[in-house]
């Protein structure tokens, strides 16, 4: 279960870093 919810972390800071990026 912690290495999913490692792959979970690591994927939604994968799309924030995205959405920082469209949003400057």
């Amino acid at each position: 279960m912690e290495v999913f919810t490692m792959f979970i972390v690591e994927l939604i800071k994968k799309v924030v870093e995205f959405f920082k990026g469209l949003f400057k």
